[in-house]
């Protein structure tokens, strides 16, 4: 009897060891381990045990305030961003799967052909930061931007979602069109900065741009649709009238989309592309009007009417 107590009394004893083994190695050893092990490697990449790919790391090699960035893989695209996973994950879910779904659905849009980049940043700060960081350039406009050469879109999602919808619509009208007009591409694209949901599909609503349209149908300074059509990208992008000519062209396919024209001419504009560089002819035929100056006075007086309540 006296053996047996004796041998079991070292059991507390091993249980203590362990347990103060245990913490130095969490405490001590396991941190200075790890340290060396992310000198040596870079990056520390972290893998999800998801079944879709995920992975979140830091962009820096030196540890500062840049906050974490994280990535998740959907189809086509690789969504990376100062956002959680899950955060990233919403984007995923409730605007690109949504709208990208809807222009390949309601256009017959097929998807860019190579895999893309989304950079969502969460405020003006991260998004000026890492696109100089990323790409050395610094953003001209505070909303987002797709850039062709690098197959990627970045987005500043603190002024909404509709940014992402923009951009979105132009790697798509670049995968369909060979050479798709300005105005085309800018107006299809504003269409949905500001969209809702309509019978399954995917429709425009009237925004900010309304008043600068408005003011411009009241003082005489618009230009006409064929003159439009006509700007050169240059002449689009680099004008003082730039912003006026996004406007007029946004509702004009919002007309469109209104008469449930904005399908037909997509659809006829796939066909006559190589034949109507400028798409005014294709324009015209959807319409089916022959006389212009009667439907730009209709179609004054139609955006006259529209409103937009945060004007």
């Amino acid at each position: 009897m006296y053996k047996l107590k004796l041998k079991y009394s070292y059991i507390p004893m091993i249980i203590s060891g362990t347990i103060i083994l245990v913490t130095l190695w969490l405490i001590i050893i396991e941190p200075f381990y790890k340290e060396q092990i992310d000198e040596s490697n870079g990056n520390f990449f972290k893998n999800s045990s998801n079944s879709k790919e995920r992975s979140s790391f830091n962009l820096n090699e030196k540890k500062d305030n840049s906050s974490e960035i994280s990535e998740i893989t959907r189809r086509i695209f690789t969504i990376k961003g100062d956002l959680s996973e899950d955060e990233l994950d919403f984007w995923w879910e409730k605007t690109i799967k949504w709208a990208t779904t809807k222009l390949e659905k309601q256009f017959k849009l097929i998807p860019p052909q190579k895999k893309m980049s989304i950079w969502i940043f969460k405020n003006s700060k991260s998004y000026q930061l890492y696109s100089k960081k990323l790409f050395n350039i610094d953003p001209e406009t505070p909303y987002g931007y797709f850039l062709p050469s690098k197959n990627s879109i970045i987005i500043n999602v603190d002024t909404g979602g509709g940014t992402l919808v923009h951009e979105l619509v132009h790697p798509y009208l670049e995968a369909n069109f060979e050479n798709i007009p300005t105005w085309i591409n800018e107006g299809v694209a504003s269409l949905y900065e500001q969209c809702s949901e309509k019978n399954g599909e995917m429709i425009g609503l009237t925004n900010w741009r309304l008043s600068e349209l408005q003011k411009a149908i009241n003082s005489g300074k618009l230009i006409t649709f064929k003159e439009l059509s006509q700007l050169s990208r240059d002449d689009f992008y680099n004008s003082s009238e730039s912003s006026l000519y996004y406007a007029q062209s946004r509702y004009l396919f919002y007309y469109l989309q209104e008469k449930n024209l904005l399908k037909n001419y997509i659809s006829e504009l796939k066909s006559s592309q190589k034949s109507d560089l400028t798409g005014f002819e294709t324009l015209q035929k959807t319409l089916n009007i022959k006389n212009w100056d009667n439907f730009e006075k209709t179609w004054k007086e139609f955006v006259l009417k529209l409103s937009f309540y945060n004007q």
